[in-house]
């Protein structure tokens, strides 16, 4: 997968693997109850987009926990195998599809299909806004978007590596550092050097996020005193208190 600086970035490089499949492109317009709620984000929605381009062999995300037991979980990903629509209906007349099937990488539960596959139909969802301002609209929608690239920001508390549900990543850390800790977050995502992947950059991209800044001075300053005051604290209070043992709170014979 490819971690993105910015959600342009990601943006162009889904449509770009997109366009390049042997498929043609389905557009799913979601349902809305308003006109104010067609034209909201999607975290006014729980992740819901009012559109989504997708065909048959793109790579997808789930955006919702269907069957956590079984790896259905935000942030899953799989493949598109199939978009099944109803007799009389069609994405030219804006229907959405009566499901998605996708072959999801670590899906452990019954499958569609035969035994031995993946293979799970995803269902239209319908999001009541909790944004005031929409007054409580809702979207109806396919809880999936596209997979193959995503924002640096959303990878946060991710782990790539073996054994992971993402084993390589590749990193495109734009031309500068957009916001702190940005190199940082992509680069401890992965768990080993040969599970990353470097683009469009060069060694002196990394430079800027090595200087120390203003705001990192104020948090050593910040933890330095809360040391100092946690140290002088029990200091102090030592002799009021012992250290709590658990055995003997245990049922004696």
């Amino acid at each position: 997968m490819r971690f993105c600086a910015t959600r342009e970035a990601a943006d162009t490089q889904n449509l770009f693997r997109l366009r390049a499949l042997p498929a043609p492109i389905v557009p799913l317009k979601a349902v809305h109850t308003g006109a104010p709620a067609a034209g909201a984000k999607p975290d006014d929605f729980k992740g819901l987009t009012a559109k989504i381009l997708l065909a048959v062999g793109a790579r997808v995300m789930l955006r919702t926990n269907l069957w956590t037991a079984h790896g259905l979980t935000n942030g899953a990903l799989g493949t598109v195998v199939a978009i099944v629509y109803a007799h009389g209906e069609h994405p030219l007349h804006d229907d959405l599809p009566q499901a998605v099937v996708v072959d999801f990488d670590h899906y452990t539960g019954p499958s569609l299909g035969t035994v031995g596959t993946r293979l799970v139909p995803v269902c239209a969802q319908k999001v009541h806004s909790d944004n005031p301002r929409l007054q409580w609209q809702s979207r109806v929608q396919m809880p999936l978007m596209l997979g193959f690239a995503s924002t640096i920001h959303k990878a946060q508390g991710c782990s790539v590596g073996d054994g992971q549900t993402l084993t390589h990543m590749t990193v495109d850390l734009g031309s500068r550092e957009y916001c702190a800790g940005l190199t940082y977050v992509a680069c401890s995502r992965a768990m080993a050097l040969h599970n990353i992947a470097f683009e469009t950059c060069s060694g002196t991209r990394f430079l800027p996020s090595l200087k120390p800044s203003a705001a990192l001075g104020s948090r050593l300053y910040h933890e330095q005193q809360q040391r100092t005051w946690a140290t002088s604290t029990i200091a102090k209070h030592t002799h009021c208190w012992t250290p709590y043992d658990a055995a003997d709170d245990l049922p004696h014979p």
